[in-house]
């Protein structure tokens, strides 16, 4: 980065001709990009085994349809990621939109809660509260429904900070970046999500 000597001001490289970009940019879109699509293209094959090896009472069970509905998440959010990652090595100079890329971060901070709750209702098929005693059911149930409470309310507060926080930026991406080494939220759901699973 250089300065003009008149002013202390960066002078920035000028955009790329149409059509090109810099390596630079391309590298960490290309990046996310290879590493989504590898993850949200192993969830279709999944997808198929489910609904293969199920029987139709099985299907109507809320463990099967939840375990569909997060494998349908699961490829949303990749769909997504495609797009914005397509989108910015294409279009370097066209910010990401703020009405994809705002549910996109939802659906990515939501979807491990989400799926922890599945965990929640197989905990709650073994241990049924009507076939264990009070104190049991506490030590059972407690500690995962607080870790449950804690996560979504902490996720509450980084979407309500985080989206007020996009709004006073021109890119997402940039807002992203920013919180993401200031603020505690994302350490504090990876924090209660090890617990929880535990």
């Amino acid at each position: 980065m250089t300065f003009s000597p008149s002013s202390s001001q960066p002078l920035l490289p000028p955009p790329p001709p149409p059509g090109l970009n810099y390596i630079a940019a391309i590298k960490p879109s290309l990046s996310l990009l290879m590493i989504g699509t590898v993850w949200s293209t192993m969830l279709i094959p999944l997808l198929a085994v489910l609904l293969f090896f199920s029987t139709r009472d099985l299907r109507r069970q809320p463990m099967f349809i939840m375990n569909v509905v997060s494998i349908l998440a699961g490829l949303a959010i990749g769909m997504i990621n495609v797009y914005l990652e397509v989108t910015a090595i294409l279009y370097p100079l066209t910010q990401a939109k703020k009405s994809v890329f705002i549910p996109f971060v939802a659906l990515i901070m939501y979807l491990p809660v989400f799926v922890d709750t599945i965990l929640l209702i197989r905990l709650y098929v073994v241990y049924p509260p009507r076939t264990i005693s009070w104190t049991r059911c506490l030590i059972v149930f407690g500690p995962p429904l607080t870790f449950k409470i804690v996560r979504v309310a902490n996720l509450i507060v980084f979407l309500v900070q985080w989206n007020s926080f996009l709004q006073e930026r021109e890119s997402p991406l940039v807002a992203g970046q920013t919180l993401w080494g200031s603020q505690p939220w994302v350490k504090i759901e990876w924090f209660f999500q090890v617990f929880e699973n535990l």
